[in-house]
């Protein structure tokens, strides 16, 4: 649990840097995040193999606190940052909500957590697989005709330079 908050710190300060790209690091953070949820039944006997999982767990999920508002600054207009974010919070407030009794289901169907970990480290890698190809579409904003950030932050670099 500790890791989490030096990561999601650390991780801030990586997406700060021009060497990374913050959509592809984000959609490589879910999909490790999904391997590790669903390595959990594999290793659970193991307490040294859990606690590593458990760890790449915390700081590859610390990621979405740190990279989530930054690629919607790249996505949205800066008028419609906050209904968007919340919009991202309502989601995953909704899959909180959802989440533990559709896990009880899948134990009461089967008889075995390890399904449920399965089950949530695929829609984790969906998810991530999902966010990766953001950079590869044309179009990027997603609503409004305001400017975006890195609109703006072009501009400004471009008549600096001149």
């Amino acid at each position: 649990m500790f890791y989490r908050y030096i990561f999601v710190v650390g991780l801030g300060w990586a997406g700060d840097q021009p060497w990374i790209n913050v959509t592809k690091t984000y959609a490589i953070c879910l999909v490790i995040c999904g391997l590790s949820v669903g390595a959990y039944p594999l290793f659970i006997t193991n307490f040294w193999a859990l606690t590593i999982i458990s760890s790449v767990f915390g700081v590859s999920y610390a990621s979405s606190y740190s990279y989530t508002p930054a690629i919607l600054m790249e996505l949205m207009p800066i008028d419609y940052f906050t209904i968007a974010y919340g919009f991202i919070l309502l989601s995953q407030g909704l899959g909180h909500l959802i989440g533990p009794p559709l896990g009880g289901l899948i134990f009461d169907l089967t008889g075995s957590w390890d399904l449920t970990f399965y089950v949530g480290g695929v829609w984790l890698i969906l998810s991530g697989l999902s966010i990766g190809i953001i950079p590869y579409t044309r179009n990027r904003r997603i609503w409004g005709k305001g400017i975006l950030l890195k609109d703006l932050e072009e501009a400004e670099s471009n008549k600096n330079s001149v």
